[in-house]
């Protein structure tokens, strides 16, 4: 079939042969093929890829400026109505196109150009047909008769002529257009279907490839772990290799010993044989020493004997101590009566004061000069006291503790044992019985003194079979009512209650209660209940204590090896200061304080005077002071009172009623005290 060049066709019909016929063939997805084989040497990459796919290579088409590599590509010729002979448009009604090329004589179809084939064959099925690709020709036109002529209106026969033989032309044209297009169609579908056998082929090839990729992959992975476990066999090859070798030398060392060890074998031997001479020698000697043993066994067990009977005395020995300890003190009275004369202070030394108070050599009598107070003469009177003992200006803290260290000995044996310290404002009572704040090892209190002595000799009683326990409370009594010194802000207040219904003893509830297994436990405690305790300054002293404290050590004691038992208490009380009312200074918390104080030591004033008056009715109650003192005070407890002065001439009165108030406690007889067991 002939082609029609678009250079001579109509202006119309040319603008749509340049649309490429191929834009409305579907288009299968692009997918990315497999790498092609490399190309052997020579050829070129045009010719791989027609091999590849199995086809002919494709013919290189221009077309009116669009260039496209395809088998074949015809452009499309729109149909061209002819004019029909029973009407033609007049002159007014025709279009204003550009007129058509000068036409020439249609061609018969014996005319027509065959188009070449190529016909490749490619792999696949055999019962696919080959692809025909057809080479286009121009088609030719009619030929015309040369120049147009132009005819005279008159020759109307002229005129028709012509326009038939132009209406001959364009149904020429329109016929072989028609046949074209046809031709075109066709060539299309078999175009189509050839692209969707070439898309099914590149699926099974894509396929196949992907299979084999796979499969590589596998051997790929394969080749790996073989490499692998041959690395790892020839690493396990070197070590038995070398493993062999240092048994090899091992063996070799081995074979080495196994001859020593023969020779040492044969050695021994012959020594056990000339040893087996010696056997029944050996014999004699193991049976006297036997009977040696024996012996021994027997005077061991008269020396266990003999040490039981020994620890059995000293048990006894120990129980008689603490019976000869207890009449010493008895002897020395139940309540016995110290007095401490404090030195003046460096202001009053300054100051010019003098001294109206003088200790005897023997520390058991003093003399209290009256200065203002002078006969005619301009002899000063002078009165006489006489306690069990008297320290001077001059005694240290540990010459106080040595007089009193037998009486805190006696808590350990089971006793009741209270010290407690009366005098005035500013005589040295708290300095007496706690010491100094920031106090160095010599200035340290009885208080502190009294603890340690008792937990060294706890621990020295060990050996002996004793175990103690202890419990610590600390409790101070402002303006007649209780307060806990260690207490952790509960909000009930302490009361005073007896311990049982025919009991004397009484004991203080709602007060914290601390186990102490260290003098470190109870130095901390000490020095927070000294931050609690109510102080304040007053006309006698800067620094002056405005309550009474009372530190009570409980101690409970166990024998593991008698099972005898004991509980003894330590009480250690440091009253506050007697004073008179001054003529100004005193506020009126500081007269309430006073007056508290005083009423106090004036309610254990008359307890004394009744119990050495051994009166029915001793006023325990009267005050809190005196009944939480009553266990210390009523009979079954060891008492001692340091009666505290001042050597000031200033204070004279005093210090002379501090005095007879001690005359009085030292002539005080209550009675026997009793051991406590549990």
């Amino acid at each position: 079939m002939t082609s029609i060049p678009a250079s001579k066709l109509p202006v119309g019909v040319r603008a749509r042969s340049k649309l490429p016929m191929m834009s409305k063939l579907p288009t299968a997805p692009r997918a990315r093929a497999a790498p092609p084989p490399s190309r052997p040497l020579g050829t070129t990459s045009r010719k791989r890829k027609s091999e590849c796919m199995g086809t002919a290579p494709l013919k290189k088409v221009r077309t009116e400026g669009l260039e496209r590599n395809t088998a074949v590509v015809r452009p499309r010729v729109a149909k061209v109505a002819a004019p029909s002979k029973a009407a033609a448009p007049s002159k007014a009604a025709r279009p204003t196109a550009r007129p058509l090329a000068k036409a020439r004589p249609p061609t018969t179809g014996a005319a027509k150009r065959t188009k070449t084939t190529a016909v490749s064959k490619r792999p696949g099925p055999a019962n696919k047909r080959p692809v025909t690709a057809q080479a286009s020709a121009p088609v030719k036109k009619p030929k015309t008769t040369g120049t147009k002529t132009t005819k005279p209106g008159w020759d109307l026969r002229g005129q028709i002529a012509e326009m038939r033989q132009t209406l001959e032309n364009k149904e020429n044209l329109l016929t072989a257009l028609t046949e074209t297009s046809t031709e075109q169609g066709q060539l299309a579908e078999e175009y189509r279907s050839q692209a969707e056998e070439l898309q099914t082929d590149l699926e099974v090839t894509r396929d196949r490839l992907q299979r084999k990729t796979l499969e590589a992959a596998g051997h790929l992975r394969r080749n790996a772990d073989l490499d692998s476990a041959l690395t790892e066999a020839q690493v396990r090859s070197t070590q038995l290799e070398a493993r062999v070798a240092a048994q090899a030398v091992t063996i070799g060392e081995q074979a080495a010993t196994v001859a020593q060890q023969t020779e040492t074998i044969n050695s021994q031997t012959a020594t056990i044989k000339r040893q087996s001479g010696d056997i029944g020698v050996l014999e004699s000697t193991s049976d006297r020493l036997s009977s040696e043993i024996a012996a021994h066994k027997a005077t061991i067990a008269s020396l266990q004997t003999e040490l039981a009977d020994r620890e059995q005395k000293l048990i006894e020995a120990e129980e008689n101590r603490k019976v000869l300890h207890n009449q010493v003190q008895e002897l020395k009275g139940n309540i016995r009566v110290f007095c401490r004369v404090r030195p003046l202070l460096r202001d009053e030394e300054e100051a010019g004061c003098n001294e109206i108070v003088s200790v005897s050599s023997d520390e058991k009598s003093m003399e209290v000069a009256n200065m203002k107070d002078r006969s005619l003469n301009k002899t000063t009177k002078k009165l006489e006291f006489g306690f069990d003992h008297i320290f001077g200006p001059g005694s240290s803290q540990s010459d106080v503790f040595q007089e009193i260290s037998q009486l805190v000995q006696s808590a350990l044996d089971g006793y009741n044992v209270c010290i407690f310290a009366y005098g005035q404002t500013g005589s040295g009572k708290t300095f007496t019985m706690e010491g100094p704040v920031n106090a160095g090892d010599s200035q340290v209190g009885m208080i502190p003194r009294s603890v340690t002595q008792v937990f060294m000799a706890s621990q020295a009683l060990q050996d002996k079979g004793w175990n103690f326990e202890m419990e610590a409370t600390f409790l101070e009594i402002y303006n007649d009512t209780i307060c806990d010194l260690l207490g952790n802000g509960n909000s009930k207040k302490p009361e005073i209650r007896m311990v049982g219904a025919r009991s004397k003893e009484v004991e203080v509830t709602n007060i914290v209660r601390h186990q102490v297994t260290s003098e470190g436990q109870v130095a901390d405690l000490l020095e927070r209940a000294a931050k609690n305790r109510a102080v304040a300054s007053t006309a006698y002293n800067e620094r002056s204590s405005r309550s009474h404290s009372i530190f009570r050590l409980r101690i409970s004691g166990t024998n593991r090896v008698t099972g005898a038992t004991s509980q003894g208490t330590l009480n250690l009380v440091d009253l506050a200061g007697s004073e008179r009312c001054p003529d100004t200074g005193y506020g009126k918390d500081r007269m309430t304080e006073m007056k508290k104080i005083n009423q106090s030591l004036s309610n254990l004033g008359n307890v004394i005077m009744a119990l050495a008056a051994k009166e029915s009715h001793v006023p325990f109650r009267n005050c809190k002071l005196t009944h939480v003192l009553q266990d210390s005070l009523g009979g079954n407890s060891k008492t001692l009172m340091f009666v505290n002065v001042s050597p000031k001439e200033d204070l004279f009165h005093e210090t002379l009623s501090s005095l007879r108030f001690a005359v009085k406690v030292n002539s005080c007889n209550i009675g026997t005290a009793q051991k406590r067991v549990k």
